[in-house]
Parts: structure tokens; C-alpha cells; sequence
């Protein structure tokens, strides 16, 4: 049985967009465990399913002592589970989850990009800070996939031998009803209020 450990800076990450990725690895006889900062509730059918959920202190800010802390348990957890790959969310948890390859070479690493932080009219500090990063840790990094033309051309740019480009992280048009019941029992279920759909979307 083959283990995967998915990396997040903050659950609700997991919650908005990873639950349905997960249930299917569970059905396809994957082990899969979570590590990230828990700042919400995960999702209770994961839990139900037997997910563990290792609550690691990853900080927002790139250069936060908490994230070599999260990185030192990350090792720990490494060490003790041996997990075959790594997938990894969001820009902090995505640099210290694919740091494990220094450590752990056999590990295949998959950085999914929710949008790359340099980009046509971002920031010049964004594109000092977050491009030098990205471009080294490619070589850290089995597989990047993509959710746009602008991020899958970059990427391209990498030392990485595979690249894909999926439009967004899909959507279950039967989630949503056009009724407000129907809603706001989604918003239940995923333990999310309205504004977190926004917020989940920004989470780093």
C-alpha cells in the first residue's frame, strides 16, 4: 500500500479544495495522512475515514521561525511513516514539504499551484521573494501541475521534467442547488461560512 502525505499551509485549504482528491486515493487503497497548521475544523468524513491530521505550526510569512519548526516535525513525521510522495499545497507549506527531498531522495514530490505569486502585474517584491524560490525548488519537485496558460508556461521554464496544466480544481455542480438551503447545508458540511470560500481560495 502506497502512503501519501499531503502538505498544506492551513486546513481549510484541505477542506475547500483537496477532500474529494483524498476520498478517491482512499478508494483506490492509498493511505493518505495531512499535515498542516489547523485553523479550521478538517472536514469530518476524512476523519471518519481514518485520515490523520497532523496539526504542524506553518507560518504565513516565508521567513517565520514557525515554519522550521513545521519543517523539523515534518522531518519527524518523515522519518516515522515513510511516505512514497508528498503532494504539497500552497506557496509556504509547498517550499518546506518539497525540502524533505534533501533528506528523503526517494520521496516523489507533487506541488499542485493554486497560482504562482509572480505574475504579468504582481507585485515586484512578490516576483523578488517567490520566483527566485520557485526556480530552485523545481529541481526538489517529480511533478507541477498547473491551473492556467500564464503558470503552465512558466513552469516550463523549470528544471522539472513534468508540467501539466488542469483548468482550476474543478467543481461538483451537484454541491450546489439554486436554493439557499441547499448552501448553506454545503457551508455545514465542509464546516466553512461564506466568506471563507473567498478566504480559502487567498490561503497561503
Amino acid at each position: 500500500m502506497k502512503k501519501v502525505l499531503y502538505v498544506t499551509t492551513v486546513s481549510r485549504t484541505i477542506n475547500a479544495f483537496l477532500v474529494p482528491h483524498i476520498e478517491m486515493l482512499l478508494k483506490e487503497g492509498y493511505e493518505v495522512q495531512c499535515a498542516c497548521s489547523i485553523d479550521k475544523p478538517v472536514n469530518k468524513g476524512l476523519l471518519e475515514k481514518g485520515v490523520k491530521i497532523y496539526d504542524i505550526p506553518f507560518s504565513r510569512n516565508p521567513l517565520g521561525l514557525g515554519n522550521i519548526k513545521a519543517f523539523k516535525e515534518l522531518v519527524n513525521i518523515q522519518k516515522r511513516e515513510n511516505f512514497d510522495i508528498v503532494h504539497v499545497h500552497t506557496p509556504i507549506a509547498a517550499i518546506y514539504g518539497r525540502l524533505l527531498k534533501l533528506k528523503f531522495p526517494n520521496i516523489k514530490t507533487i506541488y499542485t499551484v493554486h497560482g504562482f505569486h509572480f505574475y504579468k502585474g504582481a507585485s515586484k517584491l512578490n516576483w523578488i521573494i517567490y520566483y527566485p524560490i520557485e526556480k530552485f525548488m523545481a529541481s526538489l519537485t517529480d511533478v507541477i501541475i498547473t491551473m492556467n496558460e500564464e503558470d503552465y508556461n512558466r513552469a516550463l521554464t523549470f528544471n522539472i521534467d513534468k508540467v501539466y496544466k488542469v483548468n482550476g480544481v474543478g467543481l461538483d455542480l451537484n454541491a450546489y442547488k439554486s436554493n439557499s438551503t441547499s448552501l448553506a447545508q454545503y457551508r455545514e458540511e465542509f464546516g466553512l461560512k461564506e466568506e471563507d470560500f473567498v478566504i480559502a481560495m487567498i490561503a497561503e
